[in-house]
C-alpha cells in the first residue's frame, strides 16, 4: 500500500487520515485529485512518460533518502556520544536534539558506542550501536533507529547484541578488545527518530528478547539448510 501510495501521488491521490489518524474531508481530497489531474492532462508527452517513469521509482526513491537521512542522524548520535564518554564539549546537531534531551535526563553515562561483539557459542556476530548505564544503575543496550515506532523485531536485535556482549565484551574493528560487561543488561531501548515526537521506547524483559533473538536464528538457519539441501 506504501508503495501503491506514493506512486499514485502524482496523479492526484492523498491519504485519507492525517498523522493522528484523523479523517480528512472527502472534499479536500476530491479537490486536490482534481487539480492534480488537470495538471497532468496538460502535460506533453515526453513530459508525461517522465512523470510515469519517476512515479514507477517513488517508492524506491523515497525508501533511499529515508535511508540517508537515517544513515546521517545515526552517525550524528554516534558522534556526540562518543564526546560526551571523551568529556568533550557537545554541540549537538538540530536534527538528534530529541536523543540529547532524553539522554540527558535519563542517562548516567555511555559505556560504549558502536561496539563490535560476537559469540562462540551461537556463531554469530553485530555491531551494537550504544551502552549506558541509566540513572537508577541499570545497564541497557541502546539501538538508534529511523521508523515512526519501536517494533519487536528490534528489541529481539538488542537481545542479540545482549547475549554477544554479555559473553564476550565489546571490541573495536580492528579486533582489540575495549571493555568487558561491568554488570548485567537490564534494559533494551530503542530510540525511533521517525515518531511525531521521537521518545525512548524501553523494555525490561530482556530475557524474553534474547529467547526471541535465539529462535529467530534457529529459524533463519533451519531455512538455510533446507533451500541448500532443496538445491
Amino acid at each position: 500500500y506504501w508503495a501503491a501510495g506514493l506512486a499514485l501521488e502524482s496523479f492526484g491521490w492523498s491519504k485519507d487520515k492525517d498523522e493522528d489518524g484523523k479523517y480528512i474531508p472527502k472534499e479536500k481530497r476530491l479537490a486536490h485529485a482534481v487539480l492534480q489531474r488537470e495538471l497532468v492532462s496538460r502535460l506533453e508527452h515526453e513530459a508525461y512518460l517522465k512523470l510515469l517513469d519517476a512515479s514507477y521509482r517513488a517508492h524506491n526513491t523515497k525508501k533511499n533518502e529515508a535511508a540517508t537521512q537515517g544513515t546521517d542522524r545515526h552517525s550524528l548520535v554516534e558522534e556526540w556520544v562518543k564526546k560526551r564518554m571523551a568529556g568533550e564539549v557537545e554541540n549537538p546537531h538540530n536534527d538528534i536534539l530529541p536523543f540529547v534531551s532524553w539522554a540527558n535526563i535519563a542517562v548516567k553515562r555511555f559505556l560504549w558506542s558502536e561496539t563490535h561483539c560476537y559469540s562462540k557459542t551461537h556463531w554469530v556476530g553485530g555491531i551494537c550501536d550504544i551502552g549506558a548505564e541509566l540513572k537508577d544503575g541499570t545497564i541497557a543496550i541502546i539501538d538508534v533507529k529511523s521508523s515512526k515506532d519501536a517494533y519487536p523485531s528490534m528489541f529481539f536485535q538488542c537481545g542479540g547484541y545482549d547475549l554477544l556482549i554479555s559473553e564476550n565484551g565489546g571490541y573495536d574493528k580492528d579486533g582489540n578488545k575495549t571493555f568487558t560487561l561491568e554488570g548485567k543488561i537490564g534494559a533494551h531501548i530503542i530510540f525511533p527518530f521517525g515518531m511525531k515526537i521521537p521518545t525512548a521506547k524501553v523494555r525490561y524483559d530482556v530475557e524474553k528478547n534474547r529467547e526471541a533473538f535465539l529462535a529467530e536464528l534457529t529459524l533463519y538457519r533451519q531455512i538455510n539448510n533446507f533451500n541448500s539441501i532443496r538445491s
